[in-house]
Order: C-alpha cells, then structure tokens, then sequence
C-alpha cells in the first residue's frame, strides 16, 4: 500500500538497484480525497504505474517474479482466492493444511452462515470505517 511519492523517496536513497516487493492484487494506497491530483499520486501504486495488473501481464513481464506459494491459509479458503483472482497458480505449502480453528460451529475451515433471517445491518462511520 506505498503511496508514489514515499516509494520515490525510498527509491531515491538507493545506490544500486530495488528490489520492490507486493501483491498486485491487494489493496491499493488509501487516498480519501477526490482530487484528480490526489489520486495520480497517492490512490496509485507502483504496480498499476507499470500496468502490471493482472496474473496474466505478471507472469510474462520480465520485471516481474510472480511468487505462487502461499504460507497463511488453508487450502479450503485459499482455493477461493486462487480461483477467482490467481488464474489456479497458488499453491498451498504443505503446513496449511493444518490451519483450522476448532470451535462448535463446523469441523470444516471455512463456514459460510446466511444471516439474513437475523436482520442484519451495516453502518458506516464519519472516518469511513463500517460497523
């Protein structure tokens, strides 16, 4: 989430090469104002900067080394990610498996729990935040 003009100062103070490192996919910089100048230089990051936007223009750009092992989460959630986003070129290291939470609810991993009998609701703050 480095906004353009933080990672150009960092950049700035390298001698040789950078090596940067991020997902293209998560969450860009925050940048809570509307102003076109605004956004050009703090709602962008550096891989939208370089149109690196999709698996697709990763894996074929030189510039790029696509890393396809993720450590975090078990494969049952990881596979929803994988499919929808990564193109199917996750893979899962092998301790994820292990990744489960025990409690009354499910034996499985991920638990998915229509709520919209109990009346849900959402609100959303003056700073932006939703409760």
């Amino acid at each position: 989430m480095a906004p353009l003009p933080y990672l150009y100062w960092a950049l700035s103070k390298s001698r040789r090469f950078v090596v940067i490192a991020g997902d293209f996919l998560q969450l860009p910089p925050i940048c809570k104002s509307s102003k076109d100048v605004a956004k050009k230089w703090l709602g962008r990051n550096i891989f939208s900067l370089l149109g690196v936007d999709s698996v697709n223009i990763a894996k074929n750009d030189d510039r790029v080394c696509l890393l396809n092992v993720q450590y975090r989460t078990n494969p049952e959630i990881s596979k929803i990610v994988n499919e929808l986003f990564y193109d199917g070129n996750l893979i899962d290291a092998e301790n994820t498996v292990r990744y489960v939470i025990r409690d009354d609810i499910s034996s499985h991993p991920l638990t998915i729990i229509d709520t919209s009998s109990a009346s849900p609701w959402c609100n959303r703050l003056r700073g932006g935040s939703r409760l």
